[in-house]
């Protein structure tokens, strides 16, 4: 199956909007759709998405994941509930979305090791984002 990774930064006072939508019209399509988003303070992303799958497309599997890490309090992301439109059997398709702020756990276990708080957050932001 063939995965395709975009990755986003919103910056702060930046505004964005993601809207896609991928259309499958022939049989045995294999596709991972993910987007992986750091939006910064001051910053606000919108994203949807939707997976349309045609009448000959049997034996489609596709999966969309949307990935969003908020950098403080005033960073702002709105994800629409990701759309499935199937027009036929036997197909495997399906969504996950997930929003949330720098885990804190991960972090602390940086500070722990000598890490400041900054060079911590730089770092997590970089894994998220491979």
């Amino acid at each position: 199956m063939q995965t395709v990774i975009k990755k986003i930064v919103v910056k702060k006072g930046e505004s964005r909007v993601i809207d896609r939508v991928w259309r499958f019209e022939a049989p045995g399509i294999g596709k991972t759709m993910e987007y992986r988003a750091v939006v910064e303070e001051g910053g606000k992303l919108e994203m949807r998405g939707k997976i349309c799958v045609g009448k000959k497309a049997v034996g489609t599997e596709a999966y969309l994941k949307q990935k969003v890490m908020l950098l403080g309090e005033g960073a702002v992301a709105v994800v629409a509930q990701p759309e499935l439109e199937i027009e036929c059997e036997k197909v495997k398709v399906s969504h996950a979305t997930s929003v949330g702020p720098v885990d804190q756990n991960q972090l602390c276990y940086l500070m722990m090791r000598g890490w400041s708080r900054e060079e911590g957050v730089k770092w997590l932001i970089k894994a998220f984002l491979l």
